[in-house]
């Protein structure tokens, strides 16, 4: 966190615990499989509302598969 500029990064790993299959132009369509593990990572920036709570911002992201699910 930058307190100076109100900017974070932030970096997690998430593990798929479930999936479901979606229509998508027409295909079944599923994203990732139970076990598989991403990493995510995310950058953003804090804007002050005129000092009233609650903050306001906006981030942006990406994620990357980093372990394949071997079942």
């Amino acid at each position: 966190v930058d307190t100076v500029e109100r900017t974070f990064t932030v970096v997690n790993m998430n593990a798929v615990t479930s999936t479901s299959r979606f229509e998508l132009d027409g295909d079944q369509v599923r994203l990732g499989r139970r076990g598989d593990v991403f990493r995510t990572t995310l950058s953003g920036v804090l804007r002050i509302r005129d000092g009233v709570p609650p903050p306001t911002g906006h981030f942006a992201g990406y994620a990357v598969a980093v372990e394949p699910n071997r079942d």
